[in-house]
């Protein structure tokens, strides 16, 4: 795994917040290594929001709910990353 090789040669670890490792296994990986978490922000399209609140503030719980299982896990920066809906060439 990733974050256990980064431990082990002393380099920082970035997990991605749409990596298929939960961050918690990550940073179990990564030991006492450093280790911070990329955070996509969460905009919900598809899940119905429950009654009385609006998509926009079930996707600000949504994504502030990542950032504290993040911070619970140990990890120690945040990195932002905001995306265009829209398809795109990346270089």
């Amino acid at each position: 795994m990733p974050a256990f090789v980064a431990q082990r040669s002393q380099v920082l670890y970035t997990l991605s917040s749409l990596s298929t490792t939960s961050l918690e296994d990550a940073a179990i990986a990564n030991g006492t290594g450093m280790r911070i978490f990329q955070l996509y922000v969460l905009k919900v399209f598809s899940i119905p929001p429950p009654p009385g609140m609006d998509s926009h503030l079930q996707s600000r719980e949504m994504t502030l709910k990542l950032v504290r299982r993040a911070e619970a896990a140990g990890y120690t920066g945040l990195a932002l990353t905001v995306r265009l809906q829209f398809i795109a060439t990346h270089h």
